[in-house]
């Protein structure tokens, strides 16, 4: 199978793509724990936009199953979230603001810079789901370096 890359003048074509993907993950996280009905409301909503924005560059059928298959890894995401802050002093350690921005910052650039990848090399479909999970390791990394005082969670 032969790559194909994207022309240098199209950069921001990828985060056409990246960006409602991510907000739609985060969106529907968000709506999961208000009420959990209102997540697959979320999620149609934030799938149509990332297939309009890129549908004129990679066509609205690949950015759309791109997300949907981002989207269907949130479980995963946030299990994984959740098995190593239980397991480990993250949980309930006392991290200051300015960490915790540090932390989705670099995770989101980790997700976009891998998703990035993976949009302009056509093959969004097979990374950027892992480009979702490595944004969370790295998010847990930041954390479990921070400074504060450890916390801990029961099982």
């Amino acid at each position: 199978m032969e790559l194909r890359a994207a022309p240098a003048r199209e950069t921001p074509a990828p985060l056409a793509v990246l960006v409602p993907s991510l907000a739609t993950v985060v969106g529907a996280a968000w709506a999961f724990t208000i009420f959990p009905p209102l997540a697959l409301l979320v999620i149609g909503a934030g799938l149509w936009p990332t297939a309009l924005g890129g549908r004129s560059t990679y066509g609205a059928r690949v950015s759309l199953v791109a997300a949907a298959c981002t989207v269907l890894t949130c479980p995963v995401a946030f299990f994984l979230w959740w098995a190593v802050g239980i397991n480990t002093s993250i949980c309930g350690k006392d991290i200051g603001i300015v960490w915790t921005v540090l932390a989705c910052f670099l995770g989101a650039i980790v997700f976009f810079g891998l998703g990035s990848f993976g949009v302009r090399t056509y093959r969004a479909t097979s990374i950027m789901p892992p480009a979702l999970l490595a944004g969370v390791l790295a998010m847990l990394a930041v954390l479990a370096v921070a400074p504060g005082a450890p916390g801990f969670c029961e099982t």
